[in-house]
Parts: C-alpha cells; structure tokens; sequence
C-alpha cells in the first residue's frame, strides 16, 4: 500500500511539473500571438505594446525597427485587405529573464475576394521586464511553396 501511494505521488508531482510548465510556456507564447494580432488589426499601438525598447526584425535580408515595422503594416490600412495568423509553436524556452521560441508561421490573407496564403519559419527572443515577457528580436524566413520552389530548382 505504502508503495502504491508513494508512486501515486510521484505521478502527482509529475503532472503537477508539467501543468506548470506549460503554463509558463503560454505565457511566453502570448505575447508572440498578440502581437501577430495586433499586425493583422493594423493596431500599431498594439503591435509596439508587445516590443521591447530596442526591438529587431529580421525579414528577407533587411533589419526592421519598430518604427519602419509599423510604418509598413500601416500602409495596408483601410485596402480592405483581411489577415489571419496560425501560429505552431515549436520549441519554448526559458533561462531566467529571456526566453525564445521558435514557431511556423501561416497567414490567410484575402484581398478582393482573393486568398493568398504565406508561410514562414521563425523564431523570437523574448525578454520579461516588470514581470511581462516583450518581444526583442524576430526573426523570420519566409517559406516557398512546393511547387514554385521546384520550379525555380528545375530553371
């Protein structure tokens, strides 16, 4: 009986260890997933309340800061252009007050009746400040579709 409960104690501890770890997984996550939000609203306030002073993206060879970020998603404002994000999140992890994940990225975006859809791989380094985790560096590497990435191999 003793050994009966002390492994049911045992399995306790492990569920209640990996509970707590997801937890703090989601809440690196969260802000990564609202700040794709806050993109596809065009609420740049939003998107900037999700950076850390200093922020970085990293995008198809060029270095973005904030500014020139916002700047472009607010160029599209008012095109009637839609924008839904499905983030899968790879790999989190922590080590004290930095974090980073890495995730594929998708977008369905219709613009006149047309759907696009992109696809990236990429990765954030999250920083936690007053007890909040703020994006400081993206980094993103936007992902080809099959069939135009063979075409391009057999040219």
């Amino acid at each position: 009986m003793r050994r009966f409960l002390f492994v049911l104690l045992l399995f306790a501890a492990g569920q209640h260890a990996r509970a707590q770890n997801a937890a703090a997984q989601q809440e690196i996550q969260a802000p990564v997933l609202r700040f794709f939000d806050a993109m596809a609203a065009g609420a740049e306030k939003a998107v900037a309340a999700e950076a850390a002073p200093g922020f970085s993206l990293l995008e198809n060879g060029k270095v973005w800061n904030l500014d020139s970020l916002v700047n472009s998603v607010s160029k599209y404002k008012g095109m009637g252009i839609t924008r839904i994000n499905r983030l899968d999140f790879i790999n989190t992890e922590q080590s004290g007050n930095l974090a980073w994940v890495s995730y594929y990225n998708t977008a369905d975006l219709t613009y006149k009746g047309r759907q696009i859809i992109m696809k990236w791989l990429e990765s954030a380094l999250l920083i936690r400040e007053k007890r909040q985790w703020k994006i400081k560096l993206l980094h993103s590497t936007e992902l080809k579709p099959a069939a135009a990435a063979a075409k391009k191999n057999r040219e």
